[in-house]
């Protein structure tokens, strides 16, 4: 009978379930959404995909976003999320986004936030706005 007090195996620390808990959310949540969101982008005409990147141990969202008239060569807006620590979600996004650049036009941005999970519909959301300009 193993000891309540016998140190955890490497499979079963904090961190590891904290990333377990990453990539349930991930599939359960996550990729639902951004499949609603490539969807409804694509209903619009905008080329958009998302994908679930997993390495090593941790789990990664995301979602890319390819306006019309992007800058032949620039990076186009990009969303990951992931886990954070305390069940929180990080939320980043880099690439060239229009109507940040000086002149009204495109722009390099990098952005990072933390999220609880109740905000992620208001984080891609937010990301699509100031990706696709509108």
């Amino acid at each position: 009978m193993p000891s309540q007090f016998a140190p955890s195996t490497s499979s079963d620390t904090p961190e590891n379930r904290h990333h377990q808990w990453f990539a349930d959310f991930a599939t359960a949540r996550v990729l639902p959404l951004l499949n609603l969101t490539v969807d409804a982008l694509r209903e619009r005409g905008i080329t958009a995909q998302y994908r679930l990147i997993e390495r090593d141990d941790a789990v990664t969202a995301e979602l890319i976003i390819s306006p019309a008239d992007l800058p032949q060569h620039a990076a186009p807006p990009r969303l990951t999320v992931s886990a954070a620590p305390g069940h929180r979600l990080a939320i980043d996004y880099t690439g060239t986004f229009p109507h940040s650049g000086a002149d009204g036009g495109f722009g390099a941005e990098i952005g990072y936030d933390t999220a609880f999970p109740t905000a992620l519909d208001e984080q891609v959301s937010e990301f699509v706005r100031i990706a696709t300009g509108t």
